[in-house]
C-alpha cells in the first residue's frame, strides 16, 4: 500500500512529520504501534483475507472510552475434543434425536486447531453404522458432557 500526503495534512510516520510518498505494509502489533499517525490517532493498515483495509483508531474518541465492555455467553468447557496428528480437531457427540432420527451419536470435525474465524463443521454418522466389520468394532461413545438435551438437525440422519 502506497500512501501519499503533504505536511498540512499533520501525518507522522514513524514519529516523523510526514510529506510525500512511502510504502506502508500491513501493522503487526497494537494499534497504538502502528507506523501512520495523526496527533494521538493511529491509522492501522491490515490485511484480512487478502484484503487491505485502514482502520482509524482513536484512543481519545467519546465512543471507545464509553465503551463498557461486550455481555457474553458464559464458556461451556463440557465438549470434550480430540487433536489430530494432522492438527484437526475430532469430538463424539450426540443429542437429542440420537438412536431415533438420527444414528446413536455422531462425528464432528470442525477442522484444523488454532485457526480462527469460521470452519466447515461436518457432522457424520458414528463408525458402526457406516462400517460393517467380521469381528468385534470398538465404537468411540460420547464424552460426559458431549451430549446435548436439544436436537441438531444436522449431519447424516438414519436412513428411510
Amino acid at each position: 500500500m502506497v500512501l501519499t500526503a503533504t505536511e498540512a495534512d499533520g501525518l507522522t510516520v514513524d514519529g516523523q512529520s510526514f510529506g510525500g510518498e512511502v510504502r506502508i505494509a500491513a501493522d503487526p502489533g497494537p494499534a497504538s504501534a502502528a507506523r501512520v499517525a495523526y496527533g494521538e490517532g493511529r491509522l492501522v493498515v491490515l490485511v484480512r483475507e487478502g484484503a487491505w483495509d485502514v482502520r482509524d483508531f482513536d484512543p481519545e474518541s467519546s465512543a471507545r472510552r464509553a465503551f463498557a465492555g461486550l455481555r457474553v455467553t458464559p464458556c461451556d468447557p463440557s465438549l470434550q475434543v480430540s487433536l489430530q496428528d494432522d492438527g484437526s480437531l475430532w469430538a463424539v457427540s450426540a443429542d437429542a434425536t440420537s438412536g431415533s432420527g438420527s444414528y446413536g451419536f455422531r462425528f464432528l470435525t470442525p477442522g484444523r486447531a488454532g485457526r480462527r474465524g469460521s470452519y466447515d463443521g461436518r457432522l457424520q454418522p458414528g463408525a458402526a453404522a457406516v462400517v460393517r466389520l467380521r469381528r468385534p468394532l470398538l465404537c468411540a461413545f460420547p464424552s460426559p458432557g458431549n451430549t446435548l438435551d436439544v436436537e441438531v438437525a444436522a449431519g447424516e440422519r438414519t436412513l428411510s
